[in-house]
């Protein structure tokens, strides 16, 4: 069995990120037109895929996940 401890990220940190993200996914489907998908590493050694259609809100839900108490 692995264990894996991290620090609290803040979620100011968090929130921050989220939206940057955005804009980078944005930019990295406008290079990659033919790619439906975009898979990123996230916080606490998470990964996600986000759709074209929908990454902006794919993103936040994600952003509410970590942030406060039910993100854990």
């Amino acid at each position: 069995m692995a264990m894996c401890a991290y620090n609290k990220i803040p979620d100011e940190d968090i929130i921050a990120e989220g939206e940057e993200l955005k804009q980078k996914v944005a930019w990295w489907f406008r290079e990659n037109p033919r790619r439906k998908i975009c898979k990123i590493d996230w916080f606490y050694n998470r990964s996600i895929d986000v759709r074209r259609e929908n990454y902006e809100a794919r993103i936040d839900v994600e952003v509410a996940k970590l942030v406060g108490e039910d993100g854990r």
